[in-house]
């Protein structure tokens, strides 16, 4: 049986030899700053973020990484890492073991829902965020720090601190946020 988790964050990023900076180590920079407890890794294949997720100690986990998104469609597909994909299948070795963790990603159009319903229902977590469209460094970052300042620092719900960034800032890049029912639902608010 896991023992509750601590609060603080998991920061598991996947990083391109293109890619502009390390979204992950502004992350761990920001929650330094905010003397909120997180751990950074930089995770190189599906396995180790699979098993790393799994383990975590904490309430949060953040996943910076590129979409996996099927060309021919603009489907996502995955959590890229530099030695292969996270696909839904491969999720399922953590089927029920997520249970009230709330998952972050800022991985270009990982909030799709079919993927978002998989992980709240499947994986058991209580809240799951991520954009629904393509998503810039800076932007991805701008939302992360919006959204954990407000349920850090000035100590609102998860869903508060979404709503706040999402009516302030109108949402530009689609960020979604899922919430774990019997059935799980897409929270909607009018903005």
């Amino acid at each position: 049986m896991k023992r509750n988790a601590e609060k603080g964050v998991l920061i598991l990023e996947c990083i391109d030899h293109s890619d502009p900076g390390s979204e992950g180590r502004f992350l761990s920079h920001m929650f330094n700053l905010m003397k909120v407890k997180s751990q950074y890794v930089e995770v190189r294949t599906p396995g180790q973020m699979l098993s790393l997720m799994d383990c975590s100690p904490y309430k949060y986990i953040h996943i910076t990484t590129h979409g996996f998104v099927r060309t021919q469609h603009k489907k996502f597909v995955g959590w890229w890492t530099p030695k292969g994909t996270v696909r839904k299948d491969d999720l399922m070795v953590l089927e029920g073991k997520l249970t009230d963790k709330i998952i972050v990603s800022t991985a270009c159009k990982s909030g799709k829902k079919a993927f978002c319903t998989y992980i709240v229902n499947n994986l058991r977590c209580k809240y799951y965020l991520a954009p629904e469209r393509s998503t810039r460094f800076s932007s991805s970052i701008f939302f992360a720090h919006i959204f954990y300042h407000k349920l850090f620092v000035l100590k609102q719900s998860v869903e508060d601190s979404y709503n706040a960034y999402n009516r302030k800032y109108k949402n530009p890049h689609c960020f979604t946020i899922y919430k774990r029912k019997k059935r799980p639902t897409k929270v909607v608010h009018a903005g």
